[in-house]
């Protein structure tokens, strides 16, 4: 039985007192919304409901994905409202406000009772990530604002940016605490003797790089590389990418301030890289393009910065089949497997024609994912690990070239995912968190130099 003095009672109790405040900030944006009866109704169910499940904080991580999708629901029905509107309705937007302000404010009541950094940051990207449905919602409005109305937009914004605000207080918080508690249970004793001298270790990325390098140099690929702060011409226009794709938006790609000659960014892939080799060495071309490349994008999959590789072959008489023998020679040398099998299915990039999304075949062994084997097989199944087609013919013709006598292939993937398949890391932000304890166990002796005689995963 809990009291009022329960730690775990009074936490709830200070979250949605926040969730409270954000009520009443949004009340002064738009005054015919909230904070209404319905909004403080909804932020006071949503407290009674975490009081009756928590009987620890600890436990309010395992519960924060339904919590999400409850939080959430309301939305999908008002972004299905939103997409069937044909002509203005009175009211429509003060509705769509609302809505919203009550999904800000129970957003606010859980981030703020998360005790974790890594809680808040899940139940962050399941309520904001990109593939939210808060986000849906915000692109759907943009595209109906002159059925729903300005104060509806005004409202979606102002609650991303109070959502945002509330993240970043409480992530300072509870990073402060941990530290905090951390320097307290750490303790040196002067009178035990001196350890070894510690060795550094290879990060996964480093060796992944090297191993990447070894098997590509074996096929006759060069190593090339480019700036990071990129033109837009090189980035974009020069791979067949129009003014109106999604990657030119602001929240995909991070521009650069200032007047320049033309927009710049921090690359989004390396295919600059690829331009760059085009408009400057005669083909035939064969070269492989690794490095850092940066999104707009966070969660446990993605970083704004991470690392890619990406190939590329320029001759004559380039097909198909070419692009499927190198990348199977590839994935067989990386995985150290025989029998690695691919699936190849279409899809769209706008620098390659035809394009293809490659999968390979996978097992569960002992609840682990296997690299290997057909993914038809019973038990087996198929997972996307490149990108790749025919080099298209106006990025040929943009960097000075005829395609009618030189043709070519591409591919790209992610040398971060390709560490995880291999090595069984299951988080992406640990790649930078700098933890010496994760570093030692999954990195690399210095002397481990991926050699394909001795095994490029030795």
């Amino acid at each position: 039985m809990t009291t009022d003095n329960d730690p775990t009672q009074l936490a709830i109790s200070k979250a949605a007192d926040e969730a409270r405040k954000v009520a009443e900030k949004l009340a002064a944006v738009n005054s015919a919304v909230a904070p209404t009866t319905d909004i403080v109704s909804a932020v006071s169910s949503l407290e009674r409901g975490l009081r009756e499940q928590v009987v620890s904080l600890s436990q309010i991580g395992d519960i924060a994905k339904d919590i999400s999708r409850g939080i959430s629901a309301p939305l999908e029905d008002t972004l299905k409202r939103i997409q069937s509107l044909t002509t203005p309705i009175a009211g429509v937007g003060d509705e769509i406000s609302k809505q919203l302000s009550v999904f800000s404010a129970n957003t606010a009541l859980v981030q703020s009772v998360m005790q974790t950094t890594r809680d808040l940051q899940n139940i962050n990207a399941a309520l904001m990530g990109k593939n939210s449905g808060f986000q849906a919602l915000l692109k759907e409005l943009g595209k109906k604002r002159e059925f729903v109305g300005l104060d509806a937009i005004k409202v979606a914004n102002i609650s991303r940016q109070t959502i945002e605000a509330n993240y970043s207080a409480n992530r300072e918080s509870l990073e402060a605490a941990a530290l905090e508690a951390k320097l307290a249970s750490e303790t040196l004793d002067m009178t035990l003797p001196v350890d070894g001298v510690a060795t550094g270790t290879v990060h996964p990325i480093s060796q992944v790089m090297d191993e990447l390098a070894e098997i590509f140099a074996d096929m006759g690929f060069a190593v090339a590389t480019g700036p990071e702060i990129e033109d837009d011409w090189h980035n974009f226009t020069a791979l067949n990418i129009p003014e109106t794709h999604p990657a030119r938006a602001m929240h995909d790609t991070f521009y650069l301030a200032g007047e320049h000659e033309r927009p710049m960014v921090l690359r989004t892939h390396t295919s600059p890289v690829q331009i760059r080799t085009m408009t400057s060495t005669p083909p035939p071309i064969r070269i492989i393009a690794p490095g850092r490349v940066y999104r707009s994008d966070s969660d446990a999959t993605h970083t704004p910065m991470f690392h890619q590789i990406e190939g590329l072959v320029i001759d004559k008489g380039i097909t198909l089949g070419h692009l499927k023998w190198t990348l199977e020679t590839f994935l067989k040398a990386y995985f150290e497997r025989d029998d690695i099998v691919l699936r190849l299915r279409p899809s769209y990039f706008p620098f390659t024609e035809p394009s293809a999304e490659v999968d390979v075949g996978f097992t569960w062994i002992n609840g682990k994912r296997v690299i290997g084997g057909s993914g038809d097989a019973e038990g087996g199944g198929w997972m996307e690990v490149l990108g790749s087609g025919m080099v298209h013919r106006r990025v040929i013709e943009a960097c000075g070239l005829d395609p009618d006598e030189w043709q070519g292939f591409a591919f790209g993937t992610g040398v971060d995912r390709l560490a995880m398949l291999k090595y069984g890391m299951d988080d992406l932000r640990a790649f930078f968190d700098g933890d010496l304890r994760w570093l030692k166990h999954y990195g690399f002796s210095a002397l481990d130099v991926p050699t394909l005689s001795g095994g490029v995963g030795a």
